[in-house]
């Protein structure tokens, strides 16, 4: 074994650092015990030469005869001249004029192991070995070395603490509680004090060099053999000091390419084989690759943070950039992916940007909040970018397949394979009546006068069933999407935009597919007769809801026929309802915009809808209309047992008439009727009673642009008309049940980013007005134990709820400011101006039983989807949806 067989001071000089040949070596008949004094430290590239050394070793021991070991050192010095031709060369004993010295050349200026045993104090050398810690090894002047879930030091243990943890401080002062499993070494020797620990920790980190591994590696690593620390110590340093011990355990701990831990009580190591060094040695290539790449994007994300917003990089810029894999994996971790490998870099590029002059969301904790605030700094995401709806994948643009297949309908339309059964009425007058801002026109009405003076009544509805089918691309994305998402910003459509607002709408003075039911009303406004025919129309004008009330103000029924005639047969209608026990709730309304939503100083406009919550004769037109075509279609259904979505609510158990009398007229007696009013389901084997709707019968299909439950009725009606099976009862469930929660996670969405936008709104008014204040209407309590109450603000005709510590009633005028608003998660809270240390509000306050399924900042009118057609009592914020449906009915479904 080499490092028994040298040890002798004569051959440690043939052992210099870095290969250098230095020392003299004495060549006077060695005694037999030369070798005894060897270290086991030599250094790099000595394995090369361990054949040689062992010749000359031998030699020395007598082995050889005196002419041998000239011979053998001759010969192996050239070998080593050989190996190494920038040294001075080696010469032979036997080429000297005499026989009794041999005289080598100077020592180089590099470090040899026997440096490391001068230091300037004598720390205490120990020949016992540094263990690992245990109860009965420890005591009060151990130098230890102990490890955390984030760095490895040493420590001076004080004291004990319990049976087995000690107290123990490390270089900086610090004071820790350690068990014995935290300590990973115990250096030899005993009785250290401070200034002890401070040195042995100075000299050890100068001494510590990984090189030196590198140089015992090479010499040691055919042996196979295992090593203690001591025994490192000696092969690294040519010393047992505490500090060459320190020093080689945290080399070894911290350096892992050359020898790898095979024990732990105590310490000990075995070098590596060559292949697992290699395969080390290019893996840290690789990652101090990737380190450098990751340090040159943290550099470029904070040079894009400081850059003002119009010169920001796009996100198509940083996507045809070096750095796109990066920005990608700090996406993936604002999403909340799940791929392991993208989120650890990402953390670890969000620490290295914490810290950074006046990025925000660098000084806090990594977190996919946090992640999505720096891309929208360095410009990869716009200002105010919605995470949820980037996570559901509810982007304005459409996967690529159905794009294609979008562009490809609208400029080479196929056959139209209705075209047997479609009747053209491109002769009827057909008018639409939508907000001035509305592209995806659903619906049309016209009417019809008979022979006998009575008036068929169309509602003509947009017919997508002739461009897309059950299970096509269109037809997956569609039922994907559930519905429009109708924002403060605009809408998401959910049919590519070149469709939904192009060839399926009912556009001026274009031919377009419909669905249309014509139905004729008895005297007392219930439904007569009706019917269902696959059509062609063209509408002929296009209204707004003013000025359809403009005309209806302003006009005779001789000079709009058409518009008075629908009117008539609503007002008939809405009679007709209210008898049968239909509940109308007229509740304000918010009405929401957002001017320039991508612009960081953009603008929040908040305003009462027109009206002021109650319901316009135009308003009331077209949802009578949408109502009695949802009739007539559950009673077509029901005619020819066809599978439909029909819609029901049971009866609700109102307020008895003292509960209303201590309830003061208006919105508060209005909230506390709506609160009764119970969910609605969907059945598919049949009709059932709408008590909100005051009808036996309802399905919603009025708007298949717009919502995919609606879509599924066209299916079956059109299956209908053309004789073909439509699906079964069962069938149709399913469908019907994915659509209703595809659309409830829809409607959350919208909830969502609107609560942003009034979170946003809030802030605004804070910062510009510490004292800003509103006046608003306690409408009903919550939760009288708590203080929990809803309240509206009559100014922005925004419902929500707030906390109230101290009597009050329903009716009651209380004046508010706003308290605590986080933006980002959209949550702001509403304080009492004369009592602000009692009126914060927190999620944890509230539950179902409260405000449904939403969170205690969300407004009220946005706990229930405003989009079906027997909404409106809940919508009080309105973000831009089309209200060509009822506004003022029962609680929505």
């Amino acid at each position: 074994m080499l490092r028994v067989l040298l040890r002798g001071k004569a051959v440690r000089s043939l052992c210099s650092q870095r290969m250098s040949v230095a020392g003299t070596l004495a060549w006077h008949q060695p005694p037999p015990t030369a070798l005894s004094s060897l270290p086991r430290s030599l250094n790099v590239h000595a394995a090369v030469f361990v054949p040689k050394l062992r010749a000359v070793a031998a030699s020395a021991t007598g082995a050889l005869g005196a002419t041998r070991c000239c011979d053998s050192v001759a010969h192996h010095s050239a070998e080593l001249n050989h190996f190494r031709p920038a040294l001075p060369p080696i010469s032979s004993p036997c080429s000297t004029s005499g026989r009794d010295s041999l005289t080598l050349p100077t020592p180089s200026a590099h470090r040899r192991p026997a440096d490391y045993g001068h230091r300037s104090r004598d720390i205490r050398t120990c020949a016992v070995a540094g263990t690992a810690a245990t109860p009965d090894t420890l005591e009060a002047g151990c130098i230890i070395e102990f490890k955390t879930d984030t760095r490895q030091e040493l420590a001076l243990l004080q004291r004990p603490n319990g049976k087995s943890n000690w107290f123990a401080t490390d270089v900086r002062g610090q004071t820790y509680s350690l068990q014995p499993k935290q300590m990973v070494y115990t250096l030899p020797g005993s009785n250290y004090k401070e200034a002890d620990l401070h040195q042995i920790h100075e000299e050890a980190l100068q001494e510590a060099d990984v090189a030196l591994l590198a140089d015992a590696w090479e010499m040691v690593h055919e042996d196979n053999e295992v090593y203690s620390v001591t025994d490192m110590a000696e092969l690294l340093f040519g010393n047992l000091s505490a500090t060459s011990c320190y020093a080689s355990h945290r080399l070894l701990s911290q350096e892992r390419i050359f020898f790898k831990q095979v024990g732990r009580s105590p310490p000990r190591f075995q070098a590596r084989s060559e292949k697992d060094v290699q395969s080390l040695k290019a893996k840290r290539q690789i990652d101090e690759k990737a380190a450098a790449e990751v340090q040159a994007f943290v550099q470029e994300m904070k040079r894009c943070y400081r850059l003002p917003y119009g010169e920001k990089p796009s996100m198509q810029q940083w996507q045809s950039g070096p750095y796109c894999d990066r920005i990608m994996a700090m996406q993936a971790f604002a999403l909340d992916t799940t791929n392991p490998a993208e989120v650890a870099l990402a953390i670890q590029m969000s620490q290295m940007l914490r810290g950074t002059d006046g990025m925000q969301a660098c000084n806090k904790q990594a977190s996919p909040s946090a992640a999505s605030e720096l891309l929208q700094s360095a410009g990869w995401w716009r200002p105010h970018e919605q995470i949820g709806l980037l996570k559901a994948n509810r982007a304005e643009l459409f996967p690529a397949a159905v794009q294609a297949l979008a562009d490809e309908l609208q400029t080479s339309p196929p056959p139209d394979s209705d075209a047997a059964i479609r009747q053209d009425l491109t002769h009827h007058e057909v008018v639409t009546i939508d907000d001035a801002s509305t592209r995806d026109i659903d619906d049309g009405l016209a009417v019809e006068v008979l022979p006998d003076g009575r008036h068929k009544l169309w509602v003509h509805i947009a017919d997508p069933t002739r461009w897309v089918n059950p299970g096509d691309p269109l037809d997956v994305e569609a039922r994907r999407r559930a519905k429009t998402l109708y924002l403060p910003t605009g809408n998401i459509p959910m049919f590519p935009r070149n469709l939904a607002d192009g060839i399926f709408s009912l556009h001026l003075e274009r031919p377009t597919a419909a669905l249309s039911v014509h139905m004729t009303l008895d005297p007392d406004g219930s439904l007569e007769e009706c019917g269902l025919v696959a059509s062609t129309v063209t509408p002929t004008r296009k209204l707004t809801y003013a000025e359809v009330d403009e005309l209806l103000d302003a006009t005779m029924p001789e000079q709009e026929p058409t518009l008075w005639a629908l009117n008539k047969a609503a007002e008939a209608r809405e009679r007709w309802r209210e008898e049968q026990g239909a509940l109308t709730f007229q509740m304000p309304e918010a009405k929401l915009r957002v001017q320039d939503p991508h612009r960081p100083d953009c603008t929040v406009h908040i305003r009462p809808a027109q009206g002021g919550g109650q319901e316009q004769p135009s308003q009331r037109l077209v949802s009578e209309m949408m109502i009695l075509a949802g009739q007539a279609i559950a009673r077509i259904g029901e005619q020819n047992n066809l599978a439909l979505p029909y819609r029901g609510q049971p009866e609700p158990v109102l307020p008895s008439e003292d509960e209303l009398r201590r309830v003061p007229a208006g919105p508060c007696r209005t909230v506390l009727v709506r609160s009764r009013m119970i969910r609605g389901s969907v059945t598919t084997n049949g009709p059932s009673a709408h008590a909100g709707l005051g009808l036996d019968g309802y399905v919603q299909f009025t708007s298949p642009i717009r919502r995919y439950g609606d879509m599924l009725a066209h299916y079956q009606l059109k299956a209908f008309l053309r004789g073909q099976s439509a699906l079964p009862a069962y069938e149709l469930s399913q469908l019907s049940d994915i659509s209703g929660s595809m659309a409830q996670e829809a409607i959350l969405l919208e909830r969502e980013v609107t609560n942003y936008w009034l979170a946003h709104f809030f802030q605004a008014e804070k910062s510009k007005r510490k004292d800003r204040s509103w006046e608003a209407l306690l409408l009903m309590w919550l939760r009288t134990e708590s203080g929990l109450a809803r309240v509206l603000l009559p100014e922005l005709g925004l419902e929500t709820v707030m906390r109230i510590n101290r009597p009050a009633r329903p009716g009651d005028t209380l004046h508010v400011c706003v308290g605590f608003v986080d933006v980002p998660k959209g949550v702001y809270t509403l304080n009492e101006v004369d009592h602000l240390a009692s009126t914060s509000l927190s999620s944890a306050d509230l539950d179902e039983e409260d405000i449904g399924d939403a969170s205690s900042q969300v407004p009220v009118g946005m706990q229930e989807p405003k989009s079906s057609h027997d909404r409106g009592a809940m919508a009080v914020v309105n973000v831009g949806e089309p209200a060509a449906e009822p506004v003022a009915t029962a609680t929505p479904q």
